[in-house]
């Protein structure tokens, strides 16, 4: 079993450099379009960290305390709203603010 792992970690590490070499060529090739685009990945991406740490603990954290559910939807809206804010009050069209709900 343990000859297998080695073997299973370095194919994934290639397959992961393969993937990111492939979008970084892509990002490179369609530079117009990377930016016109990029607000909607960085939302994708900071959903799927957000979600993933969801699934993963919502569930557990509602069985020891019937407002978690709660908890996390006021932060979500939190964060989404104060970002509103902020970018009303600075007339930004994008922010670094983070990881936030939603742009």
């Amino acid at each position: 079993m343990k000859d297998t792992t080695f073997l299973w970690i370095a194919g994934f590490a290639f397959l992961a450099t393969l993937i990111n070499g492939l979008g970084i060529l892509a990002i490179y090739k369609y530079q117009e379009w990377a930016e016109k685009t990029k607000t909607y990945f960085m939302c994708f991406a900071a959903g799927m960290l957000v979600s993933s740490a969801l699934v993963l603990t919502l569930p557990k954290a509602s069985q020891t305390n019937a407002y978690a559910g709660i908890a996390a939807l006021i932060g979500f809206l939190f964060m989404f709203f104060s970002n509103e804010l902020i970018k009303s009050r600075t007339k930004e069209k994008e922010l670094a603010f983070g990881v936030t709900a939603a742009e």
